[in-house]
């Protein structure tokens, strides 16, 4: 137990800064983070959960590895902080749309999006200023379920779910 420790996530639909952190710690033994912790609180942003550590707000935080690594680039190792764990890349999400959409429609679109990256590339780059999680990316890609086979692991209930999502 940990009652004395703050931890402060990003926000409850984050998956780096809320599902991943819980779920490590679930398999490290911690069930409920907020039966294990002082204060489990929501920061709102990777850089604000980031900054409650910094500034004394939080002893720990859980959030996405870019606010890290430029933190570090800009800043040096700073002794204020220090990083503990760093979990597996986590597969950028899909980009959705309606089953009940035309079929040509959606044929259409998925053709704009995988050809964005050559057809208009200044788009592209502003799709990905907006999704800070895509600024690597190279392009759109068409994905079915083996992309998100590491993320989603092998357990009965994740491929239930993932049959789900990647129905044709």
């Amino acid at each position: 137990m940990y009652k004395g420790i703050s931890l402060a996530l990003v926000n409850p639909e984050s998956t780096s800064g809320n599902l991943i952190p819980r779920s490590v710690l679930g398999k490290k033994g911690i069930k409920t983070v907020e039966s294990h912790f002082g204060k489990v609180y929501y920061a709102g942003s990777h850089r604000s959960a980031l900054e409650h550590v910094i500034d004394g707000r939080a002893e720990m935080a859980a959030f996405g590895s870019s606010e890290y690594t430029d933190y570090i680039e800009k800043n040096g190792n700073n002794s204020k902080i220090r990083l503990i764990q760093m979990s597996d890349p986590i597969p950028l999400g899909p980009v959705l749309f309606n089953k009940s959409l035309d079929k040509d429609f959606q044929e259409m679109l998925k053709q704009l999006l995988t050809s964005l990256h050559i057809e208009n590339p200044i788009v592209f780059s502003k799709i990905k200023e907006g999704w800070i999680e895509a600024i690597g990316a190279q392009r759109f890609v068409p994905v079915n379920l083996s992309y998100y086979q590491g993320f989603l692991g092998n357990s009965k209930d994740s491929q239930e779910i993932g049959k789900d999502q990647f129905k044709e």
